[in-house]
């Protein structure tokens, strides 16, 4: 029963014939049961639900003329969205821990409460993922948002990147389109692991630097490259660019990121293109390189 001071007196399901739709439940766009909730003190309630899963309600006029075979069911049976809708018709002001006891009952609705009131006070993006974090990894006690950066230039897709209780990054990605909507998702990762390989990484990036003759923030540029023979040439030849700029590439250089793409092309040919270096602030400490003394 959804709350002491809420009486259901029947809950019917059938259809009913709509003279633009025809019988609905039998339309591929229209698939769903029409619902009548009667209280004990008369009051009704029609709702409407669509879509394979039922989980697009609207309401309808009642009492509902019904078509058909009509079926009792229990509280029980019906589904959460024709709850939940039920809950805001009859407690237009209800918070949501209120709506949570009346779908879900006192004791799973609690529970589920306790969870949200949990999650808001260790927030990973949103309550969603925070949520289904939670289901993979237990109940963490502390999260630090480590950093974030676009995922997609001069657009709103952003990366947020998370490390939880120590031992675990999270990166969420925002606005991942599938299935004709957008969506937010996430990837888990052994802090440690990254740790290693940040550190595998810098040692490497200090070598190859150090063999080039460059300094480590331009040796990161050819960092993917594992043949360390070819990295140590291509950092070489942005070394030897140096000799090259001239004032009209200095002008080029000094300018905005396509001004500077031109002149990486320019002075690099076909290394520029092996070379990972994009974004404003890669492109400005290449060109404060190439600008600098010989």
């Amino acid at each position: 029963m959804p709350n002491a001071n809420i009486s259901i007196a029947a809950i019917k399901c059938g259809n009913h014939y709509d003279s633009r739709n025809g019988n609905h439940n039998n339309m591929p766009l229209t698939d769903g049961d029409d619902i009548e909730v009667v209280l004990a003190d008369n009051r009704r309630f029609g709702f409407r639900t669509r879509c394979n899963e039922h989980t697009i309600v609207t309401r309808i006029d009642t009492p509902i003329k019904f078509v058909g075979k009509i079926k009792n069911i229990t509280w029980e049976q019906l589904n959460k969205a024709v709850k939940t809708e039920l809950f805001h018709e009859l407690f237009p002001k209800g918070s949501e821990k209120e709506l949570n006891i009346f779908v879900f009952g006192t004791i799973q609705g609690e529970e589920k409460n306790r969870i949200i009131t949990w999650a808001n006070s260790h927030m990973v993006h949103t309550r969603e993922i925070t949520i289904r974090l939670r289901d993979e990894l237990g109940e963490f006690i502390t999260v630090k948002q480590l950093k974030s950066y676009s995922h997609c230039a001069e657009t709103g897709d952003w990366n947020y990147v998370y490390l939880i209780d120590g031992k675990w990054q999270v990166t969420v990605t925002t606005n991942n389109y599938s299935g004709g909507g957008f969506h937010d998702s996430y990837r888990i990762e052994d802090y440690k692991k990254i740790l290693a390989k940040k550190k595998a990484f810098g040692r490497r990036i200090k070598w190859i630097s150090k063999k080039a003759g460059v300094p480590w923030n331009i040796g990161v540029f050819v960092g993917h490259i594992k043949n360390e023979g070819e990295a140590i040439f291509l950092l070489k030849k942005i070394r030897f660019a140096k000799e090259s700029v001239d004032e009209s590439l200095r002008w080029k250089l000094a300018g905005d990121i396509t001004d500077r793409t031109i002149a990486f092309e320019t002075l690099l040919g076909n290394a520029w293109k092996k070379i990972k270096c994009s974004g404003y602030r890669q492109t400005k400490i290449l060109a404060d390189y190439l600008l600098g003394d010989k």
